[in-house]
C-alpha cells in the first residue's frame, strides 16, 4: 500500500491532529498524530471511540473509504485499556446516549475536532456523575 499523496488536517495554531494518505490500492489511510493523543490521553474510551467515529464519518463523506492505521489503532487501544470504557447499562441513560451519539455523528456543525471532543466529554461527565 504505497501512497500517492499525503496531507494533514490542522486545527488552530497549526496543531495537526491527524493526516491522510491516499493509497494506490484505493481509499485513504488515517494516521493520528501526537496532539490527538494528548487531547484524548485522560478520557474515557466511550468518548474516544465516539470522536474517532465522528472523524472517520466526516472523512468518509469527503474522501471515500478510510482505514485507521495499525499503529493508531494500537495506541488508541492502549489509552482505552489504561483509562477504561464506560457502558451505559441503565436503560434511560442508554437511550439518551444513543440519541446524543446520533446527533454527534450526523451533525453538520462547523465546530472543530477539539470543540466537538470537549462537547462529548462534557456530556459524558454529566451522564456519569452521581446525581
Amino acid at each position: 500500500m504505497g501512497n500517492i499523496c499525503t496531507f494533514s488536517i490542522q486545527e488552530g495554531a497549526g496543531m495537526t491532529l491527524y493526516s491522510l494518505r491516499k493509497l494506490k490500492s484505493g481509499g485513504h489511510m488515517l494516521t493520528l498524530r501526537q496532539p490527538f493523543y494528548d487531547m484524548i490521553s485522560e478520557s474515557n474510551g466511550w468518548c474516544i471511540r465516539l470522536m474517532i467515529s465522528k472523524i472517520v464519518r466526516q472523512l468518509t463523506a469527503l474522501k471515500g473509504t478510510i482505514y485507521l492505521a495499525d499503529e493508531s489503532q494500537e495506541s488508541i487501544n492502549e489509552i482505552i485499556a489504561k483509562n477504561g470504557e464506560h457502558f451505559f447499562d441503565d436503560s434511560l441513560n442508554y437511550e439518551i446516549s444513543v440519541i446524543f451519539i446520533d446527533g454527534i455523528l450526523n451533525s453538520k456543525s462547523s465546530k472543530t475536532t477539539v470543540e466537538t471532543f470537549q462537547m462529548i466529554c462534557v456530556f459524558f461527565e454529566r451522564m456519569t456523575s452521581p446525581r
